[in-house]
């Protein structure tokens, strides 16, 4: 990061891949292409399992949409279809799923519970659902709750901040809920004019950064779901961003990785909206 040069390529995968993963507190992490998961050792930049097929329980033509890892690394979600599949990290052995959806989970996010994890899955059923998984249950678990009302469109995107989330669509719009009593608190309509494909938080602000199917980046003050300001971040879909302590990373399909630092403009915006 500190010289932009590439120092390892990964080539083992036969098609595109959709989605990488860091496992926590390991030097493990997950790739996936279609209806194939890769598990690598950073260290040694080799694979270590596979994961497919028959452990996956016969996925068929479904892709693999998005996966989640928990906060100790012991568990993995893979969005596949309308359910959510769940691995044991250690053991590779399957734990059960997720399930209730009417339409294909196209995003989800693991939080942290007392003592288990809860999972948000947002689908093209337009719903948001959260589930609290239970160690003791092997077989298929139904949602604790939605979250109402509905997107008008499927859900494209997740970001949780603290005790907020918030959801990208294909209707344009963002919307905000209260993560402990499941609420909507702001409703941000027309927030794009065109799908809204990837959420995440601006590091060290409070402020939100959306993504369109358009390339461009729209920031939002995350208490207030005020406008900040717009960018044209790229030629083409913003497919993912992501952030470290400092820095927005945005990957779109015009093939290029682009990296954001908040600048002092935004610094003056963001203040002028606090007065």
């Amino acid at each position: 990061m500190n010289t932009n040069e590439e120092i390892a390529s990964f080539t083992q995968h036969k098609r595109d891949v959709s989605v990488v993963k860091f496992v926590p507190n390991s030097r493990l992490a997950l790739t996936v292409y279609q209806s194939t998961v890769k598990v690598w050792d950073l260290r040694q930049q080799a694979v270590v399992k596979t994961l497919s097929g028959s452990l996956l329980q016969a996925i068929g033509d479904a892709s693999i949409s998005d996966i989640g890892v928990n906060k100790d690394g012991s568990v993995i979600y893979l969005a596949f279809g309308n359910s959510v599949k769940m691995i044991d990290l250690k053991t590779y052995s399957t734990l059960g799923k997720l399930t209730g959806h009417t339409g294909a989970v196209t995003c989800l996010l693991v939080a942290a519970g007392h003592n288990h994890d809860n999972v948000i899955t947002g689908s093209k059923d337009h719903f948001i659902k959260i589930y609290e998984v239970v160690d003791e249950v092997a077989a298929s678990q139904m949602p604790r709750t939605n979250l109402e009302p509905p997107h008008y469109d499927g859900i494209e995107s997740l970001a949780m901040k603290d005790d907020v989330i918030f959801s990208g669509s294909r209707d344009n719009t963002i919307k905000k809920w209260n993560y402990s009593n499941h609420s909507l608190e702001h409703h941000m309509t027309s927030a794009h004019k065109d799908w809204v494909t990837s959420l995440n938080f601006v590091p060290g602000y409070d402020v939100l950064v959306s993504g369109d199917r358009r390339g461009i980046m729209r920031l939002w003050d995350i208490k207030s779901c005020k406008p900040i300001g717009e960018v044209p971040g790229h030629g083409k879909s913003i497919n993912a961003i992501k952030c470290n302590d400092t820095c927005i990373f945005t990957a779109s399909s015009d093939r290029l990785v682009r990296i954001w630092q908040p600048s002092k403009t935004l610094e003056e915006q963001i203040s002028s909206l606090g007065s």
